[in-house]
């Protein structure tokens, strides 16, 4: 299935045209690395990514009426560095053997070497930052230190059936809303905004991130390897409860979900979706989900509306759609639709 372009969604001429300037910048980069770091990435990258920080990046500077120029170009580069190094350390600690379809660097090239890379996109993203400004190398650390901060966070919690919501928030922050903080931050800061500005951008970018990540946790639920290009169903299997088991465990069921779960015999993943849709724990996490859009959207209203601007307020709840519609398996559409009623 082709993957869901939020590009599409957004009323930016030439926006495609600006990601393929920013896909350009990290081929470059890319080329001056040895051999056994630049063809693992070059399959990684090459493979599919919706590339989606600089575009929130060029589409907050563009509502904005920043003109995109190659510095805002160069400031998306060291963001999507950042992020593709998470990725690849957080398919090591998943023991992930594919992403997007091709095989990862640490069941492919090995942990040792996936680590490497790891490390060097982490140290690109710094280089490349420092060569824009001081501000920009300043958030890349401040987000990658939130990184380091949500998966120590998620690590601590392994088959904690005592996991509190807000210690899982704290890592859907660490893990995916400060990267989307920060490239909304530096979409304002290069249009030029005052501080109050940016930072309900930044606002916004969180708001999104959050959702995105609890959106990504139905879907690890709900998706199949399939339609998401990677493994489902792991969370539960690893240990990591996410909102919807946190919720069941808490609700009129919770006494034997917490038994099931403290055996560590392997569950059946239709039976524990056909539990969450009774007791309702999907239908409250998609509500928390469109909480965190409706937060992002309001940050928005604090701007002189134009067509960029409006589809970057709508874009969260149209995201959460779209992809509930897009990854979801065919089995659950019916019983998505009316949790979104």
């Amino acid at each position: 299935m082709k993957s869901l372009d939020v590009s599409e969604l957004l009323a930016v001429p030439k926006l495609t045209t600006y990601i393929s300037q920013v896909e350009q910048e990290l081929g470059v980069i890319l080329a001056t690395a040895n051999p056994h770091i630049r063809q693992p990435l070059k399959r990684l990258i090459k493979a599919h990514s919706k590339r989606l920080r600089p575009v929130f990046i060029i589409a907050v500077a563009a509502s904005q009426g920043a003109k995109i120029d190659k510095t805002i170009i160069r400031s998306c580069v060291p963001v999507e560095l950042a992020h593709i190094g998470s990725l690849v350390h957080d398919d090591i600690m998943d023991e992930a053997t594919t992403r997007w379809r091709v095989p990862t660097i640490n069941s492919q090239e090995g942990v040792d070497q996936a680590i490497l890379i790891g490390d060097y996109l982490f140290a690109k993203a710094f280089e490349q930052a420092a060569k824009v400004s001081q501000e920009l190398a300043g958030l890349i650390g401040l987000s990658l230190a939130a990184l380091c901060d949500g998966q120590s966070r998620e690590m601590a919690d392994q088959h904690n059936l005592d996991r509190t919501i807000d210690s899982l928030q704290k890592a859907h922050y660490g893990k995916t809303g400060a990267l989307f903080e920060v490239a909304c931050q530096i979409g304002g800061i290069s249009a030029g905004l005052p501080p109050f500005q940016v930072k309900a951008l930044a606002n916004y970018g969180k708001n999104f991130g959050m959702a995105f990540q609890l959106i990504d946790d139905v879907l690890d639920l709900l998706s199949t390897e399939e339609l998401s290009g990677k493994p489902v169903g792991n969370d539960v299997t690893e240990g990591i409860y996410t909102l919807p088991v946190l919720l069941s465990l808490k609700g009129p069921s919770g006494k034997s979900l917490r038994a099931l779960l403290s055996s560590h015999k392997k569950i059946d993943n239709s039976l524990l979706i056909d539990r969450l849709l009774r007791d309702g724990s999907l239908k409250k996490t998609i509500q928390k989900i469109q909480k965190y859009n409706q937060a992002a959207a309001a940050e928005l209203s604090k701007f002189t509306a134009t067509a960029a601007l409006t589809d970057l307020k709508n874009l969260p709840e149209t995201y959460l759609s779209l992809a509930l519609g897009h990854y979801v398996a065919p089995a659950y559409r019916s019983a998505v639709t009316d949790l979104l009623a």
